[in-house]
C-alpha cells in the first residue's frame, strides 16, 4: 500500500496558511510534490508486481491477468485519488488567497516558460536601449541650447553696446538741436526787432517827400520781404525740432 502525503509531514492548519503566504505556497508545492511521488511509486509497485504475477502463472494466467489489471486499475485509482485530494487541498488554499495566487501563476508562468521569458528580455532590452538613446539625445540637445543660449548672449551684448553708442548719439544730437532751436529763437527775436526797425523807418521815410525817401523806402520795404521769408523758415525749422519732442 503507498504512503501518502499525510504519512510524511503534518498538515499546517488553514489559519496559519492564510496568515503567512509563503507557508501555504510552500505547502501546495510539497503536496504536489509528494502526490507526484506517491503516485511514481504505486504504479512502479503496481508494474512490477503484475510482471511477477505474470512470470508465475505463465500461459494458464488469463484468470490472475484480469485479476492483476484490477489490481493495477485500483493502484492507480487510488493514487489519482491521493493526486486529487492534495490538489484540492491546494485550490481550496488557492481559492483563499485568490490574489496571491494569481501572482505566483503569473510569476512562475513568466520565469518557468520559456517565450515569456525571451520577450521580457527583449522587451527590457530595447527599454534599456531607447534609454540610452534618448539619454544621449538630450545631452546633445542640452549641449546645443547651451552653445545657442552662448551665442545669444554674445548677440546681446553687442546690441546693448551699439543701443548704447545710439542713445549717447540720440542724446548729443537731442542737445545740438535744442541748441539750434535756441539759436534758430534767437535769431528769430533778431529779425521782429530788425522788421520793426524796418517799419518805423519806413514811417518815417514817408513823410519826406525827396525822391531819396522813395528810393529808401522801397529798398526797406524788399528788406521787409527778405525778412519776413527768412522768419518764417525758421519757424518751419522750430515746428520740425519741438516734432521730435525737444523742448526749446
Amino acid at each position: 500500500m503507498p504512503s501518502t502525503g499525510e504519512d510524511k509531514t503534518s498538515t499546517p492548519s488553514l489559519e496559519a496558511l492564510l496568515s503567512e503566504p509563503m507557508a501555504w505556497i510552500n505547502y501546495a508545492l510539497k503536496q504536489l510534490e509528494m502526490a507526484r511521488f506517491d503516485a511514481d511509486e504505486t504504479v512502479r509497485s503496481a508494474f512490477h508486481s503484475s510482471c511477477a504475477r505474470l512470470s508465475e502463472i505463465g500461459s494458464t494466467a488469463s484468470a490472475h491477468s484480469l485479476y492483476t489489471l484490477e489490481m493495477v486499475k485500483d493502484c492507480a485509482s487510488e493514487a489519482e485519488d491521493v493526486t486529487f485530494t492534495n490538489l484540492k487541498e491546494g485550490v481550496m488554499i488557492a481559492a483563499a488567497n485568490p490574489a496571491a495566487s494569481c501572482g505566483i501563476l503569473a510569476g512562475l508562468g513568466i520565469v518557468g516558460l520559456k517565450r515569456p521569458r525571451h520577450y521580457l528580455f527583449r522587451h527590457f532590452k530595447r527599454l534599456f536601449m531607447s534609454e540610452e538613446s534618448l539619454l544621449s539625445s538630450a545631452e546633445a540637445k542640452t549641449k546645443a541650447m547651451k552653445q545657442s543660449f552662448a551665442n545669444l548672449q554674445h548677440e546681446g551684448k553687442k546690441l546693448e553696446e551699439r543701443a548704447t553708442v545710439a542713445e549717447n548719439v540720440l542724446l548729443s544730437g537731442r542737445i545740438r538741436l535744442r541748441q539750434t532751436g535756441q539759436q534758430i529763437q534767437g535769431l528769430t527775436r533778431s529779425i521782429y526787432r530788425v522788421e520793426k526797425e524796418a517799419n518805423g523807418l519806413k514811417d518815417v521815410l514817408s513823410e519826406l517827400p525827396s525822391k531819396d525817401s522813395l528810393l529808401f523806402r522801397s529798398k526797406i520795404s524788399g528788406l521787409t520781404t527778405q525778412v519776413n521769408r527768412e522768419k518764417r523758415s525758421l519757424g518751419k525749422e522750430i515746428g520740425k525740432i519741438t516734432g521730435f519732442g525737444i523742448s526749446i
